[in-house]
Protein backbone atom coordinates (compact mmCIF):
# COMPACT_ATOMS: atom_id res chain seq x y z
CA UNK A 1 0.00 0.00 0.00
CA UNK A 2 2.80 2.42 0.35
CA UNK A 3 4.31 2.12 -2.88
CA UNK A 4 3.16 5.74 -4.36
CA UNK A 5 4.84 7.30 -1.45
CA UNK A 6 8.51 6.09 -2.33
CA UNK A 7 7.40 8.41 -5.11
CA UNK A 8 7.34 11.30 -2.42
CA UNK A 9 9.81 13.01 -5.37
CA UNK A 10 6.87 13.86 -7.72
CA UNK A 11 3.91 13.57 -5.54
CA UNK A 12 2.92 14.84 -1.74
CA UNK A 13 1.78 13.03 0.77
CA UNK A 14 -2.07 13.91 0.00
CA UNK A 15 -1.66 13.56 -3.56
CA UNK A 16 -0.32 9.65 -2.62
CA UNK A 17 -2.58 8.73 -0.51
CA UNK A 18 -5.72 10.22 -2.24
CA UNK A 19 -4.56 8.44 -5.89
CA UNK A 20 -4.08 5.47 -3.58
CA UNK A 21 -7.20 5.20 -1.92
CA UNK A 22 -9.05 6.00 -5.56
CA UNK A 23 -7.19 3.13 -6.84
CA UNK A 24 -7.87 0.27 -3.75
CA UNK A 25 -11.77 1.60 -4.09
CA UNK A 26 -11.96 1.19 -8.12
CA UNK A 27 -9.92 -2.48 -7.47
CA UNK A 28 -12.34 -3.58 -4.78
CA UNK A 29 -9.35 -3.68 -2.27
CA UNK A 30 -11.16 -1.92 0.71
CA UNK A 31 -8.68 -2.75 3.69
CA UNK A 32 -5.72 -0.85 1.58
CA UNK A 33 -8.49 2.08 0.79
CA UNK A 34 -9.48 2.36 4.57
CA UNK A 35 -5.56 1.82 5.30
CA UNK A 36 -5.17 5.09 2.92
CA UNK A 37 -7.99 6.86 4.30
CA UNK A 38 -6.36 6.60 7.71
CA UNK A 39 -3.19 8.00 6.64
CA UNK A 40 -5.25 11.00 4.39
CA UNK A 41 -7.32 11.93 7.80
CA UNK A 42 -4.23 11.95 9.99
CA UNK A 43 -1.79 14.38 7.94
CA UNK A 44 -1.48 17.31 9.92
CA UNK A 45 -2.06 20.29 7.16
CA UNK A 46 -5.14 19.66 6.43
CA UNK A 47 -8.24 21.67 7.93
CA UNK A 48 -11.23 20.33 10.19
CA UNK A 49 -13.09 20.84 7.48
CA UNK A 50 -11.04 18.66 4.77
CA UNK A 51 -10.85 15.97 8.16
CA UNK A 52 -14.46 15.72 8.23
CA UNK A 53 -15.08 14.96 4.54
CA UNK A 54 -12.26 12.60 4.62
CA UNK A 55 -14.01 11.17 7.77
CA UNK A 56 -17.53 11.27 5.89
CA UNK A 57 -16.34 9.66 2.97
CA UNK A 58 -14.47 6.45 4.70
CA UNK A 59 -18.20 6.09 6.65
CA UNK A 60 -19.88 6.39 3.00
CA UNK A 61 -17.77 3.72 1.94
CA UNK A 62 -16.93 1.26 4.75
CA UNK A 63 -20.87 1.13 5.82
CA UNK A 64 -21.30 -0.67 2.45
CA UNK A 65 -17.93 -2.22 2.43
CA UNK A 66 -15.82 -4.20 5.06
CA UNK A 67 -12.10 -2.58 4.70
CA UNK A 68 -11.48 -6.55 3.52
CA UNK A 69 -9.12 -7.56 0.35
CA UNK A 70 -9.22 -10.08 -1.81
CA UNK A 71 -6.78 -12.35 -2.28
CA UNK A 72 -3.84 -11.48 -4.20
CA UNK A 73 -0.62 -12.97 -5.54
CA UNK A 74 2.10 -13.39 -3.84
CA UNK A 75 5.72 -12.78 -4.31
CA UNK A 76 8.40 -15.00 -2.02
CA UNK A 77 11.42 -13.28 0.32
CA UNK A 78 14.70 -14.44 -1.24
CA UNK A 79 15.95 -13.82 1.95
CA UNK A 80 14.12 -16.07 4.20
CA UNK A 81 11.63 -17.55 1.25
CA UNK A 82 8.14 -16.63 2.87
CA UNK A 83 5.07 -16.08 0.58
CA UNK A 84 4.20 -12.43 1.16
CA UNK A 85 1.19 -10.39 -0.92
CA UNK A 86 2.41 -8.92 -4.11
CA UNK A 87 1.86 -5.01 -3.28
CA UNK A 88 4.43 -5.74 0.06
CA UNK A 89 6.90 -3.18 0.44
CA UNK A 90 8.94 -5.37 2.87
CA UNK A 91 9.28 -9.10 4.33
CA UNK A 92 6.47 -9.98 6.65
CA UNK A 93 8.76 -12.51 8.22
CA UNK A 94 12.41 -10.99 8.20
CA UNK A 95 11.21 -6.97 6.71
CA UNK A 96 13.51 -7.07 4.12
CA UNK A 97 12.88 -4.20 1.38
CA UNK A 98 11.13 -5.42 -1.36
CA UNK A 99 11.88 -3.12 -4.53
CA UNK A 100 8.61 -2.15 -6.72
CA UNK A 101 8.61 -2.26 -10.84
CA UNK A 102 8.00 1.39 -12.22
CA UNK A 103 6.23 -1.07 -14.90
CA UNK A 104 3.40 -2.78 -13.14
CA UNK A 105 4.04 -1.47 -9.56
CA UNK A 106 4.51 -5.17 -8.08
CA UNK A 107 7.31 -5.90 -5.61
CA UNK A 108 10.16 -6.97 -6.81
CA UNK A 109 12.60 -10.16 -5.33
CA UNK A 110 15.22 -10.69 -8.22
CA UNK A 111 18.18 -9.28 -7.59
CA UNK A 112 18.79 -9.12 -11.61
CA UNK A 113 17.20 -5.99 -12.71
CA UNK A 114 16.62 -2.87 -14.97
CA UNK A 115 17.54 0.76 -13.36
CA UNK A 116 16.67 4.09 -15.28
CA UNK A 117 19.60 6.08 -16.50
CA UNK A 118 17.68 9.15 -15.60
CA UNK A 119 14.66 8.49 -12.88
CA UNK A 120 16.87 5.69 -11.16
CA UNK A 121 13.99 3.60 -10.81
CA UNK A 122 13.50 0.25 -11.17
CA UNK A 123 11.73 -2.63 -13.29
CA UNK A 124 12.05 -6.53 -14.04
CA UNK A 125 13.88 -7.46 -16.90
CA UNK A 126 10.67 -9.20 -18.26
CA UNK A 127 8.78 -5.64 -17.90
CA UNK A 128 10.83 -3.54 -19.75
CA UNK A 129 11.71 -5.31 -22.30
CA UNK A 130 8.16 -4.99 -24.28
CA UNK A 131 8.80 -1.98 -23.87
CA UNK A 132 11.03 1.44 -25.59
CA UNK A 133 10.47 4.19 -22.99
CA UNK A 134 10.70 4.68 -19.01
CA UNK A 135 7.17 4.62 -17.77
CA UNK A 136 7.65 7.13 -15.23
CA UNK A 137 10.23 9.63 -16.74
CA UNK A 138 9.22 8.70 -20.46
CA UNK A 139 13.46 8.50 -21.19
CA UNK A 140 13.99 6.26 -24.07
CA UNK A 141 15.52 2.51 -23.33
Amino acid sequence: PRRLTEYDDLLDARQAYSILALAALAARSYGICSKAFIKLESLGALSEKQRAQYEDLALQIFTKHPPKDATSSTIVCNQCNTPNPDWSTSCLACDTTFLCSVVSGKSMSETEFWICETCKHRATESEISRIRTCPLCHTTI
